[in-house]
């Protein structure tokens, strides 16, 4: 019993090592990204909305549809790039992880565009308002919803 016992005993130490030094390095890397994220989030971290809130770790700039944000598009005279969204659907879910966590999409709308998300639980009568633009130009009114708005 005990020469199959010394026989294990070496790799069982070597996977326990092996390991171990994946867990801590999962355990630093989610260290890293907190860091990351704490010293940069955007505007959205002040926002008491659930789905806005949700998104302040974007790499997009998102401010959240006020007056302020519409006169900074027109004093910097770019088009609005506007995302409506909702905290339950899982289609802005994936969007907002797959698109706007992109850093070429990130700097492309930062750069050009004064992007602007909304919440379509919190603002009803405002994604009732961009709906009724959609259906207009025979676009299907769902979530997530992109409108595109000069100054």
């Amino acid at each position: 019993m005990e020469s199959v016992i010394e026989r294990y005993a070496p790799r069982f130490v070597v996977l326990s090592g092996v390991s171990l030094s994946i867990v801590l390095m999962a355990w630093l890397g989610i260290l890293l990204r907190t860091i990351e994220r704490s010293q940069h989030p955007n505007p959205l971290n002040q926002s008491s909305e659930s789905y806005l809130h949700a998104c302040q770790y974007q790499l997009v700039n998102w401010l959240p549809w006020e007056r302020t944000s519409l006169e900074r598009a027109k004093q910097l005279d770019r088009p609005v790039f506007v995302e409506v969204g909702a905290f339950w659907s899982g289609q802005c879910k994936r969007l907002g992880q797959e698109l706007f966590q992109d850093s070429g999409v990130a700097d492309l709308l930062n750069r050009e565009f004064v992007p602007i998300k909304v919440d379509a639980d919190a603002s009803p009568k405002r994604v009732r308002y961009l709906f009724q633009i959609a259906e207009l130009l025979d676009v299907a009114p769902r979530l997530p919803l992109i409108v595109v708005f000069t100054p």
